[in-house]
């Protein structure tokens, strides 16, 4: 808990570096707020309804579909305090293996691009079911080796010694500031 609220304080902060506790603590943690953020949505009745009218008759109130969505007020409000202290730590990390922050924002555009590409695959999908399923397949296989290289890089050990972002971090404790 205790590095979560480190992180919560030093929310935008880009430099220096974050070793694999601090990182991944503040991951279980926001996990954790967010699970609950959901659940407090859900149990007072937050949660974001979607519905497609269907009636042609004025004054009922009849729809083919609602869906209710798991997320509402709460966790969006929770999603947004937490975009700048996500990235910062996440850009401190990278700092630790002694990589850019800019891998983070090619990391995200890379995401986006692929995501846009699968979107054309599924207008192809109205002309050639074939073309659709590969042209599919393959950008799912291209952003899940996009995350499991994001996700190697967040799980290597530091850089030894002191790096282009600073001291290693594994010495110190940087509770005690």
């Amino acid at each position: 808990m205790n590095y979560f609220i480190y992180c919560l304080k030093h929310y935008a902060d880009f430099k220096g570096r974050a070793r694999r506790k601090e990182y991944w603590m503040f991951v279980l943690f926001n996990a954790i707020f967010a699970i609950a953020a959901i659940i407090l949505d859900n149990i007072l009745g937050f949660n974001f309804r979607f519905s497609e009218s269907g009636s042609s008759f004025p004054g009922t109130n009849y729809s083919f579909f609602e869906i209710k969505s798991p997320y509402g007020l709460i966790t969006l409000l929770y999603g947004l305090a937490m975009v700048l202290p996500c990235l910062a730590v996440t850009t401190r990390r990278l700092h630790d293996i002694g990589k850019s922050g800019y891998w983070l924002l090619a990391y995200y555009v890379a995401v986006f691009v692929l995501w846009g590409f699968m979107m054309v695959a599924l207008i192809l999908a109205l002309y050639s079911t074939v073309a659709m399923t590969i042209t599919l397949l393959l950008f799912y296989l291209l952003l899940l080796a996009l995350c499991i290289t994001f996700l190697v890089f967040l799980c290597k050990d530091s850089q030894v010694g002191q790096n282009q972002y600073g001291e290693n971090p594994k010495g110190i404790n940087p509770l005690s500031e």
